[in-house]
């Protein structure tokens, strides 16, 4: 029985890091794009 609840939990905690660590991914790339949108807006408004 304690096994198994272990087991429960492991997993509760490897779903919560997963969606941490994708959290953190789709911020990371947002925040380029977000860079990258506005250096664009930059250069175009230079020409």
């Amino acid at each position: 029985m304690e096994m198994s609840h272990d087991k429960k939990d492991d997993r509760l905690r490897n779903i919560f890091f997963y969606c941490l660590a994708f959290g953190f991914y789709f911020s990371v790339i947002f925040l380029l794009s977000l860079q990258i949108i506005v250096n664009v807006r930059k250069r175009k408004q230079k020409i």
